[in-house]
């Protein structure tokens, strides 16, 4: 589930994420440029039907449904979003057939403009294919409904830097947003292990100093942070995530 807090506000979900190999992801988001859900594909393309027609309600949640399928030589989207009543039908459904198709399926949340925008209950299951796909492929059978976890948040929260890893002056106009990693040596989402895998968060705003990660299973989880500027640039993570003890990692145990 996510919800948006204001109309003004952009949010979303990105999955298949190619991090840290590459900037390539699906998302389903709305901004407010889009005012309903749709698949808004980055560093790839997709052919099909992109839009949810779902349009948020500020301060309500909104739930959805992805389904990501590795057919031979393409990759299935499907998706969905309701509010109060969920629809029998994929309102998305949308194929990658590009040399930059993604074939697993991390999970992340996305978000731009007002703060406020919240997250919870991220479940991420990996099924057995059985049916045909549309090029012969085949794609997964829904999954066995599971108890409802247990969930816990963090909040995370920084200082605006002033400083370009060179030592000259860096401004907040300067600033586009912050990239947020998180890689869970537990559990994330639901009770589905995280093998080592590194979710990452974008603010799309210079001012955010703080933010909320929710839909936590139990577990420890190690966060690091970097600035992305007006031109795009990465500034250095503030820590290895592969190693929790360096002194820029914040670490922490939900339980």
């Amino acid at each position: 589930m996510q919800i948006a807090s204001s109309s003004t506000a952009g949010i979303g979900v990105t999955f298949g994420s190619d991090y840290p190999n590459s900037d390539t992801y699906y998302r389903m988001r709305m901004e407010p440029s889009h005012k309903s859900f749709y698949l808004s594909p980055h560093g790839t393309e997709v052919e099909g039907d992109i839009e949810t027609g779902v349009v948020p309600i500020p301060g309500t949640w909104v739930n959805f449904h992805v389904r990501l399928t590795n057919m031979d030589g393409e990759t299935r989207i499907q998706a969905k979003a309701w509010m109060f009543n969920e629809s029998e039908e994929w309102q998305i459904d949308a194929f990658d057939f590009s040399a930059n198709r993604i074939t697993s399926c991390n999970i992340g949340a996305w978000s731009m403009g007002a703060q406020g925008n919240m997250w919870d209950d991220l479940n991420l299951v990996v099924t057995e294919q059985s049916e045909s796909g549309a090029n012969g492929g085949t794609s997964p059978t829904d999954p066995a409904v599971e108890p409802e976890p247990i969930l816990g948040s963090v909040e995370l929260s920084w200082d605006i830097p002033t400083k370009r890893q060179d030592g000259s002056a860096l401004t907040l106009p300067e600033i586009r947003g912050y990239n947020i990693a998180m890689s869970g040596g537990g559990i994330i989402g639901d009770g589905t292990a995280a093998s080592g895998g590194i979710a990452t968060i974008y603010i799309d705003d210079a001012n955010t100093v703080n933010h909320t990660i929710s839909g936590l299973a139990p577990g420890t989880y190690v966060f690091a942070i970097n600035t992305v500027d007006s031109d795009g640039l990465e500034g250095p993570w503030s820590c290895d995530l592969s190693n929790p003890t360096d002194s820029g990692c914040v670490t922490t145990t939900v339980e």
